[in-house]
């Protein structure tokens, strides 16, 4: 895979937990205008397990 930056687009994320909920948002900007954030509520599909 090959990245290259591009001068003015900027991404963040963030990975947030609140009263035992996961949460996280990706943000896309253009010369500090934001113009797409995703927020995404990832669930749990079974128990955890240990490795």
């Amino acid at each position: 895979m090959i990245a290259r930056a591009i001068r003015g687009v900027a991404e963040q994320f963030g990975v947030y937990v609140a009263a035992n909920n996961l949460r996280t948002e990706l943000a896309f900007s253009v010369f500090g205008v934001p113009f797409l954030v995703r927020t995404y509520r990832p669930t749990r599909n079974g128990p955890l397990t240990e490795h």
